[in-house]
């Protein structure tokens, strides 16, 4: 988000950006009733998982973004660290990771998980009851982690979180090329200014209603 505004404030290029989609999974939905937009960035795992479906395939992979941990919160039960009862979101990362069978997820297997929407996440993370277990990321786990010290994070073993950039078909052509360069640059050097000067990217975020309202939606809490 953040780099998004960069892009637009400091490097003066002319953007709408669509933010009323917190989570990979809105994204898709909203492809899947209609909406159309030139380019996407969305977590991998959304776009694969729902790949059958004819507006995906309207898409394809422009460039990778960036790649975050996933965690597996624990709260183990008085005589052990292991928990039994798995919980992560349809249709999100965290049910790519679980169906990938990754070294971390291998001891819920023959257990049968649990399922709840990716907006009840971190409300779950916060309830989390002994011998539960849940898939999560951040930015909930350093908001919220203070609230619950006795939770046990632990970052997945084997699976990354990737999120990446597609575009629409309209502009897989060699007419659109420059314009398809252009847009990477731009975004590289904004996600760049971001990381290396996080007060500038704090403040621009301070500065868009809307984008700070997507953070406060998609996380739970308020950005100041």
């Amino acid at each position: 988000m953040a780099a998004f505004q960069i892009a637009i404030n400091d490097f003066g290029v002319m953007l709408e950006v669509e933010s009323d989609y917190a989570h990979g999974i809105a994204q898709v939905d909203a492809l899947n009733a209609g909406e159309e937009f030139d380019f996407l960035i969305i977590a991998d795992a959304n776009m694969f998982m729902a790949a059958a479906k004819p507006t995906v395939q309207s898409y394809r992979l422009l460039m990778p973004c960036f790649m975050q941990t996933q965690y597996i919160v624990t709260n183990p039960t008085m005589y052990s660290y292991d928990a039994r009862r798995l919980w992560f979101a349809n249709a999100s990362t965290g049910e790519a990771q679980f169906k990938m069978k990754t070294p971390d997820i291998k001891q819920y297997i023959r257990e049968k998980p649990n399922t709840l929407e990716i907006s009840d996440v971190q409300n779950k993370f916060l309830e989390l009851d002994r011998g539960e277990a849940i898939i999560s990321w951040e930015p909930i786990i350093s908001v919220h982690g203070n609230n619950r010290p006795d939770l046990i994070v632990t970052p997945s073993n084997g699976y990354k979180v990737t999120t990446s950039m597609y575009c629409n078909k309209s502009f897989n052509s060699p007419s659109t090329m420059q314009i398809r360069s252009a847009l990477q640059e731009v975004l590289i050097a904004a996600w760049n200014k971001a990381r290396l000067e996080p007060l500038t990217a704090h403040l621009r975020m301070l500065q868009n209603s809307e984008l700070r309202k997507e953070y406060v939606s998609s996380v739970g809490t308020e950005i100041s």
